[in-house]
């Protein structure tokens, strides 16, 4: 019977106007310098990546749009971050016309809090995410 009643409503939230808050954090993805074995259908051939490295996908999401912007950067030092941070927030100002121009970004939220993010931690991060 309880499969019959109607699903309960998503509880989201969302902030007020784009630009208040922005949502930053990083994939860690590996690379693969050839095609595996689940393409070729041959795992006893050599088809291992080891030591071929990782990419870092640095993303930021704006709360109230969910317009997101990401970039492919080589680390996930504060070296990288910085100026992920300038283009992220570079980007939502050139899409004007929106309320976006507006993107100054009132908050920057990144994973800090949970014992990550330690790029974040960064004087130069802290410096700039507080000049915006």
């Amino acid at each position: 019977i309880r499969d019959l009643e109607p699903a309960e409503p998503e509880r989201r939230y969302e902030r007020k106007s784009p630009g208040e808050i922005i949502h930053i954090d990083i994939k860690k993805l590996g690379r693969f310098e050839r095609v595996g074995h689940r393409i070729t259908g041959d795992p006893s051939g050599p088809n291992k990546s080891r030591g071929a490295g990782w990419d870092f996908v640095h993303v930021c999401i704006d709360d109230h749009s969910r317009v997101a912007f990401s970039e492919i950067k080589p680390d996930e030092t504060a070296d990288s971050a910085v100026p992920f941070l300038k283009a992220a927030v570079t980007y939502y100002k050139s899409l004007g016309g929106t309320g976006m121009d507006q993107h100054a970004a009132n908050c920057v939220f990144t994973p800090r809090a949970a014992r990550k993010g330690w790029n974040y931690r960064d004087r130069a991060w802290r410096r700039l995410s507080r000049a915006r």
